[in-house]
């Protein structure tokens, strides 16, 4: 899996993960920042490049507890836990 086959870019106020989404992608920021809405009315948790999100949703298979939205422009990469799973689960045991 090559940087670019799974870069995403997002422009500000661009939608990265929809509250309740049950895609198993795991995102990590390369650059830009992200925020992540886990209760309308509260602040968002703002990330940064390196910052990673969707891990526990993504592994564990669940609807995503929060939104995450682009600050400005954002580049993230975007990991089918699904595929990356696959490979590595049949030479675990």
């Amino acid at each position: 899996m090559k940087p670019e086959e799974i870069e995403r870019r997002f422009a500000k106020g661009e939608t990265i993960v929809e509250r309740g989404s049950t895609e198993r992608m795991l995102y990590v920021v390369r650059g830009g920042n992200v925020l992540i809405h886990v209760n309308e009315g509260q602040a968002p948790y703002l990330l940064g490049p390196g910052d990673i999100f969707g891990e526990a949703t993504s592994i564990l298979a669940r609807p995503s507890p929060f939104r995450a939205q682009a600050e400005g422009d954002t580049c993230v990469l975007e990991i089918d836990v699904a595929q990356w799973w696959r490979p590595t689960s049949a030479n675990f045991f």
